[in-house]
């Protein structure tokens, strides 16, 4: 897949269609998860602003993005394991 149309130089149907295939719906929300990134939506009412060209994709895309996340690496996998660990047995 390549990078998402620029709006001056496509139409609302060609920024459709790439939001489609950029974010297939499988119709099992428990294997997927798009739409719990998307907060509940489906990929083409989130990127609505971005297919009637108000914002660029990357704009929108920053509005998923801004939660913090913490993601395990090879330098803090034992510290995100002993933290898990600890919430775990505080809720006890």
């Amino acid at each position: 897949m390549g990078n998402a149309p620029e709006i001056s130089e496509s139409t609302i149907e060609e920024r459709r269609t790439y939001i489609k295939e950029r974010f297939p719906c499988i119709a099992d929300c428990d294997m997927c998860g798009l739409c719990k990134v998307f907060h509940g939506k489906d990929a083409e009412t989130a990127y609505a602003d971005y297919i009637q060209g108000n914002r660029t994709f990357l704009e929108v895309s920053e509005d998923f993005n801004s939660e913090p996340r913490i993601f395990a690496t090879k330098n803090n996998y034992n510290f995100l394991q002993t933290l898990a660990y600890s919430a775990f047995f505080d809720k006890l």
